[in-house]
């Protein structure tokens, strides 16, 4: 059984299809649950959640407070998972689920069953986007001790056991890099022999499409973050 989880702010716009994309999963694999929390929407993202029904499968829906971020979303779904497999997947609808169990499903399957974590590589990236990733891996390899590929990309294939003695997770964007290092710290298996296409977004803007100062702000707040769990982890 698997249980998906996501983390949404001001995602109206793209809510209706990300559940119809998991709809077009239960084809491939067992989804038993989805959850998702809304981090302080001001538009109306929760009552769209709200709304949401799909044949078969338990939707949840949380809220945290106004102030919390992208990795407090997914920390608190991830608390609330009751399976063994969690998929975490962005809420903008970038990363397609059922594209990449069309082509992964009877690899994934083999290893989750082997206890191999699921990091996949983004492709169909923009120079900019690249140079950006590249920039922030080499920071923290350098921060870590340990090289950093691409952890980006979503959706991941995380078996809760291996991760729940993890001690308090990052609110922000440091959440992905920070499990990543995690697995590569305690030499828990994890493969990154998977791709998957980053789309465009088709509404809402990222939050690494600010202006520079803001970008550059996103990034110290990254690397704090993360140094943070690195001394307590």
């Amino acid at each position: 059984m698997f249980s998906i989880i996501s983390s949404f702010k001001n995602e109206s716009a793209n809510c209706k299809d990300f559940f119809k994309i998991i709809s077009e999963c239960k084809k491939y694999i067992n989804i038993s649950e989805i959850i998702v929390v809304d981090n302080g929407s001001t538009d109306n993202t929760l009552e769209l959640l709200n709304d949401q029904k799909i044949s078969g499968i338990n939707i949840f829906v949380f809220k945290n407070d106004a102030n919390s971020g992208y990795g407090d979303g997914f920390a608190k779904a991830l608390n609330e998972t009751t399976n063994s497999y969690v998929i975490t997947l962005h809420s903008d609808n970038q990363f397609r689920l059922d594209k990449f169990l069309k082509k992964y499903s009877d690899k994934v399957t083999a290893d989750l069953k082997n206890n191999i974590n699921i990091f996949p590589i983004r492709t169909n990236r923009s120079f900019v986007a690249n140079l950006r990733t590249f920039i922030v891996r080499m920071i923290l390899s350098i921060i870590s001790l340990k090289f950093f590929k691409d952890y980006g990309g979503h959706p991941k294939f995380l078996i809760k056991e291996n991760i729940n003695q993890i001690n308090c997770l990052p609110s922000g964007f440091s959440f992905d890099a920070a499990i990543l290092f995690f697995l590569i710290k305690n030499r828990i298996k994890f493969s990154q022999d998977y791709f998957v296409t980053e789309h465009e977004r088709v509404f809402g803007e990222s939050s690494w499409s600010k202006s520079l100062s803001k970008q550059f702000n996103l990034l110290l707040n990254f690397i704090y973050e993360f140094l943070i769990f690195r001394l307590n982890n």
